[in-house]
């Protein structure tokens, strides 16, 4: 993808027209929205209870689910 084709750049995170297209009617959300959500989440709204709560990434969470053993 293309620099100009980001949308918004927060922390870590980009957002490119793609991922933004995903969110209209019907409505679906990819890894990198729901990264972005947990990114602003930890930063923002959720800063000072940072100790109490754990954002786990979308494809590590996606690798515990599938990895043998972690039952």
């Amino acid at each position: 993808m293309d620099e100009a084709d980001i949308v918004l750049s927060y922390e870590n995170s980009l957002l490119y027209k793609d991922d933004v297209r995903l969110l209209e009617p019907p409505g679906w959300i990819n890894d990198s929205i729901i990264e972005f959500v947990f990114e602003y989440f930890a930063n923002e709204q959720f800063e000072e209870m940072s100790e109490d709560i754990c954002f786990i990434a979308p494809q590590v969470s996606q690798f515990l689910k599938l990895c043998e053993g972690t039952n």
